[in-house]
């Protein structure tokens, strides 16, 4: 049998920062991140695949996820699948 050592949360399996990064790290993929999601040929990318813009930085994926997770949560609950 297989031990599993570590099992992540949903909450730790989507975080958007990874532990251990500084402030600056974050700063700094925000910012590339930004500029990749910009320029005209990313949003020619979107449109011929019929993507949606949905680029958020790591404070507004964090936010996103925490409100999808009360949201999902309090369905779940709802449902008498969660505590």
């Amino acid at each position: 049998m297989i031990a599993i050592r570590r099992v992540l949360t949903f909450r730790q399996a989507c975080c958007p920062v990874p532990p251990g990064m500084t402030r600056e790290q974050v700063a700094y993929w925000d910012q590339v991140f930004a500029k990749t999601a910009g320029p005209p040929e990313w949003k020619e990318i979107l449109a011929r695949n019929f993507w949606g813009d949905e680029y958020r930085d790591s404070a507004g994926t964090k936010a996103f996820l925490d409100a999808d997770y009360r949201e999902l949560r309090a369905i779940l609950t709802d449902l008498g699948l969660a505590k």
